[in-house]
């Protein structure tokens, strides 16, 4: 049993190349994870502006399909999008 534990608590460790690779591969992610959130903030700006220009009141919750059509979220769909 205690060969067993020994065996399950060794550290296998991958070269600094391997290394690099796995940290700029992250670097890359967070980078793109970042564009993302920037270019949906920048999304929700513009959503927000249409929905003032049309009269409605920006501070409820609305969702709106991929074929433009608006609607107001209830408490409990605005839970579920979140």
């Amino acid at each position: 049993m205690d060969k067993e534990d020994k065996k399950s608590k060794e550290e296998i460790r991958v070269s600094s190349d391997v290394l690099s690779q796995i940290n700029l591969r992250k670097s890359f992610i967070n980078q793109e994870v970042m564009r993302e959130k920037l270019l949906m903030r920048e999304l929700n700006y513009f959503v927000v502006e249409e929905l003032k220009k049309m009269g409605l009141d920006t501070k409820k919750i609305y969702k709106v399909s991929d074929d433009g059509v608006v609607n107001i979220l209830d408490e409990k769909e605005k839970k579920e999008e979140s």
